[in-house]
This record gives C-alpha cells, structure tokens and sequence, in this order.
C-alpha cells in the first residue's frame, strides 16, 4: 500500500506466511514517546523472553530472511524479521519505525493467534520519492518491537544514499 507522510512517499506492510495485514501512521512523535499510551515503554522481560530473535535483512525467499544486514539503502526495503516462541493465545505486535531525527515515520500492526509453537513474522519498510532527495531518512533508524503493549526490543540499522 502506498502512503504519503510529511511529503514523503513511502510502502509498509506486515506478512506473515500468507496472512498480510495492514495498518499505516504517520507521526511526528520523539522517541521516547510511542503514541499508545497504553505501551509499557520500559522493556519488559518477561514478555521480551518470546521474542526468540530479530535481525534485518534485504529480502526473503520461502519465508526466511535474505542478506542479513544492518546497512541499507534508501533505494532498499528494509525487512524486520521476527522469531517468536512459546507465544499461546491472541497477541499483537506494533512496530515503530523511528527516523535518525528520532521522529515516528511509520507504524506497522499484525494480530495473531499462536499454538505456542515457533511463529516468524515480517515488517518491512520502502523510503522512495523520485523528485526529493531523502536527507531526512539518512542515517541510524530505529525499529522499537512491542508486543501487546510491552516494548520487547528494539533494532537498530543505517540508511545512506547508493
């Protein structure tokens, strides 16, 4: 889906295996301020314990992530892969993707419903504008992981011109 965001156009989307869901925000927010108010924004072990691991990468192929790197592009998307374990019952995850500003460019949101069993989901995130250059977008981003209202982690990368 194709969004526009402070002049920006940008692509967002959450997968996992078939089911895509989809839901985009823009905001102009610091931080340390998620705009859930509800988000526990100190980390939370004792959710933080299923998150099993987080890495990002360039693409995927048969579901599992590609390239594995921190450096990208803004001309790449940028996937968030996600591990999670001995997770029973409904859940949701938000991703807050912060610029090197420290602004909220974006937000991504799935729900699901696991068995307990091993359960990867991926995000990932497409700067792109073909008349603007994206000075604002360079440098180190943030991705802040937060499941059911607990911040579980965070993910950091670099995004630099070609």
């Amino acid at each position: 889906m194709l969004s526009t965001c402070n002049g920006y156009r940008f692509i967002t989307t959450c997968f996992c295996f078939t089911i895509i869901l989809l839901q985009v925000g823009c905001s102009s927010n610091e931080i340390k301020d998620i705009p859930n108010k509800n988000v526990n924004e100190n980390l939370n072990r004792t959710s933080a314990q299923f998150l099993s691991d987080a890495v990002t990468c360039k693409g995927l192929k048969d579901s599992l992530p590609q390239d594995l790197s921190s450096d990208f592009s803004v001309s790449e998307t940028i996937y968030l892969y996600l591990t999670w374990k001995n997770l029973i019952g409904k859940h949701q995850i938000n991703i807050y993707w912060y610029t090197p500003a420290g602004k909220i460019q974006d937000q991504t949101t799935y729900s699901f419903s696991s068995n307990g069993d091993t359960y990867n989901t991926w995000h990932h995130l497409q700067l792109f504008d073909n008349q603007v250059r994206l000075d604002n977008f360079v440098g180190q981003w943030t991705a802040k992981i937060v499941l059911n209202n607990d911040l579980v982690g965070e993910q950091h990368f670099s995004v630099s011109y070609p």
